[in-house]
């Protein structure tokens, strides 16, 4: 095989197979060439036929839109992303296109909006306040009278009766001591003292239901489910009837059901099976849901056969259970909230944390699709309520399909606070939520709160590449009514810089505005859109927004030059160089380096300047028939076109 400079040195080295030649370079040692390519010396052949060309290199390609959502391809220049929905609720930490396609329906976080009309974003209701209750423990439960919603509301030693207004009225209940829990029937309540249980109506004065046998420090819980009064004294459970009375132990004036054989355990909670009773607790480290079932005894139902139905992760507990529409069960956990699902058995199966919180969840109610749920300064640092959409699923997973839902954070209590239980208002559309310590709060017929916020998740067009994000525009009615709409951009750090804000009667008209912040190439932003009402009975809409960005990265060159390829060569300076075959011998060799796919080093000689390269195409024209001689043809060669790709850009900006 014949022989070729090697890189650097101008010395000959034996040429075999692929080798790394990313990095060589070559020196001049004498012949004035004037580039060289993987170390390979070249001399230049620019005239009119074959000019030196570089040019930026194209980053965008054609494509086709393929997404369920069209038009978020760079089709027209621009790389876009919209939302025109919310309905999907909050929680997604990157607003990136999926097989779901979540992120057209979900954003980040808020507080204090409505995102479950499709296509429109309001304010929530504001709240206003129950009574006061200082107890450490503060439970309400909602009730009709007559053609009246109201609630009652126990803590400490205090029951009272509030209607809408927050107006309440005491209640002689009689039970002594700190009340445990609170239930209802109809318009008859339930409370749990350390008396025992006590019954009354509406505001009328309570009888007792039976005694409690144990000491004042025992703990307790109670509820109306399946017709029957469930009753737990520490860790024993009670069946108790509806028109029990007197003042006897609750196995006198009922039926001892399960005595659980860990003298630690706590019952927390019961609820309604479609085939029994699901009872609730834990004994500070494990959580289970047992199920009471309901049997055939006669012309009457026994229960029968508690077994364990649920058990919670390692670690934790369960607070309070609520089934709903006979398919559902809220979990409220020291971790979060889960929801389960009753099958054709009568039997739950729970999903995943459906979200977390460091200071747990009590309290739950239904109401159309939703569950509401009570949390611990959830909603912006204060005591309030998630809300969970059941018709919205987010995640199917495996068989069992509905355990991923949509859900937000609701309605706030205006205070820091736990909140311990969730009810109605009667029969009214209105949440009514305890907070200990403090009292209860009742959502408002019809004011709303004086602002709200959403943020989307982090939009970074699916790639960690940068981008320059340059416009923002949103969709309302034009012109907006009810308040005014600020949008803001927010920085990988936190930092929100605001962009602009449409005032009531202003017509954003889905024009663009310029994202002045952050400059520069991005990895990603969050934009923040802020809502404030205009009257207490007023709020504005957002039907939607559109950002548009194009690629924020260095653009790479496009470098093309032709150079002599032949056996024989004169530089510039009159300096002959060369050998028989030398052609063929570095053809090959650029072309193996090129093959390879690895990076090359391209020099200008004469300016002394180097980049690093991929070749991304190469032609050799032979231009005519070389001279005969020996059994080899003499001066062989033509013209060699590389045509390459930059690798290093960079640029430096004083």
């Amino acid at each position: 095989m014949a022989d070729f400079l090697s890189p650097g040195t101008g010395s000959i080295t034996p040429l075999s197979g692929r080798m790394d030649v990313s990095a060589a370079s070559y020196t001049r040692t004498g012949q004035a060439y004037d580039y060289a390519l993987g170390g390979v010396p070249l001399l230049s052949k620019i005239d009119d036929e074959h000019p030196y060309i570089r040019e930026l290199a194209p980053i965008r390609k054609d494509q086709f839109d393929n997404q369920q959502i069209p038009g978020e391809q760079s089709l027209t220049g621009w790389w876009l992303r919209s939302q025109s929905s919310f309905v999907g609720g909050e929680g997604v930490l990157f607003q990136d296109p999926s097989n779901e396609n979540q992120y057209a329906i979900r954003y980040g976080s808020g507080y204090g909006v409505n995102p479950w009309v499709n296509g429109k974003l309001t304010l929530l209701k504001r709240t206003l306040s129950g009574p006061a209750n200082t107890a450490a423990a503060v439970y309400v439960r909602g009730y009709l009278t007559g053609s009246s919603d109201l609630y009652w509301q126990a803590g400490g030693t205090t029951l009272t009766s509030v209607d809408g207004a927050g107006s309440d009225t005491a209640v002689t209940h009689g039970a002594a001591g700190t009340l445990r829990g609170l239930t209802s029937s109809g318009a008859d309540y339930y409370v749990m003292g350390t008396n025992g249980i006590w019954r009354g109506t509406h505001t009328g004065a309570g009888a007792q239901v039976s005694g409690d046998t144990a000491s004042a420090s025992s703990r307790g819980t109670l509820e109306v489910v399946k017709g029957r009064l469930m009753a737990a004294f520490n860790n024993a459970v009670y069946e108790i009837p509806l028109n029990a009375a007197g003042a006897g132990a609750p196995s006198t004036v009922g039926t001892l059901k399960f005595t659980h054989l860990n003298t630690a355990w706590i019952w927390t909670s019961f609820a309604e099976g479609t085939n029994g009773i699901f009872m609730a607790g834990h004994d500070g480290t494990t959580g289970q849901i047992y199920k009471l079932t309901i049997g055939a005894n006669g012309t009457t139902t026994t229960l029968t056969d508690a077994a364990v139905n649920a058990t919670m992760p390692a670690g934790e507990t369960i607070n309070f259970i609520y089934t709903y529409l006979g398919r559902f069960m809220g979990i409220c956990t020291n971790r979060g909230f889960r929801v389960g699902q009753i099958d054709d058995n009568g039997d739950v199966s729970y999903g995943p944390l459906l979200f977390e919180s460091t200071s747990g969840t009590r309290g739950c109610t239904g109401w159309d699709r939703f569950f509401y749920v009570g949390g611990t300064n959830n909603v912006n640092s204060l005591a309030g309520l998630w809300r969970v959409d059941l018709g919205q699923v987010i995640q199917d997973q495996g068989a069992t399909p509905t355990v991923r839902f949509a859900y937000a954070t609701d309605l706030s209590g205006d205070v820091a606070g736990t909140v311990q239980s969730v009810t109605t208002l009667g029969n009214l559309d209105r949440r009514v939520f305890s907070i200990n310590t403090v009292g209860s709060s009742i959502e408002h017929a019809t004011e709303y709160v004086t602002a709200g916020r959403l943020q989307t998740g982090r939009i970074r067009f699916n790639t960690l590449e940068n981008k320059l994000y340059k416009f923002v525009s949103i969709r309302t009615p034009d012109p907006i009514a009810g308040g005014q709409l600020t949008i803001s951009s927010i920085d990988k750090t936190g930092v929100a810089t605001s962009l602009v804000t449409y005032s009531t009667a202003a017509a954003p008209g889905g024009n663009d505005v310029v994202i002045g912040a952050p400059q520069g190439p991005q990895e990603y932003i969050s934009l923040r859109f802020d809502l404030v009402r205009s009257s207490a009975t007023t709020t504005p809409e957002l039907n939607g927004w559109q950002i548009k960005a194009i690629p924020g990265v260095i653009r790479q060159r496009m470098i093309t030059a032709s150079f002599l390829m032949f056996d024989y060569e004169m530089d510039r300076t009159g300096n002959k160089v060369g050998s028989l075959g030398r052609t063929a011998d570095r053809l090959r060799q650029i072309e193996m380096m090129s093959q390879t796919g690895d990076a090359l080093q391209f020099q200008d000689l004469n300016y002394n300047i180097s980049d690093l390269v991929f070749v991304e195409d190469m032609e050799f024209r032979q231009l005519s028939s070389p001279d005969k001689g020996g059994t080899k043809p003499a001066n062989y060669g033509g013209i060699l076109t590389i045509r390459m790709r930059t690798v290093n850009d960079i640029i430096n900006v004083a």
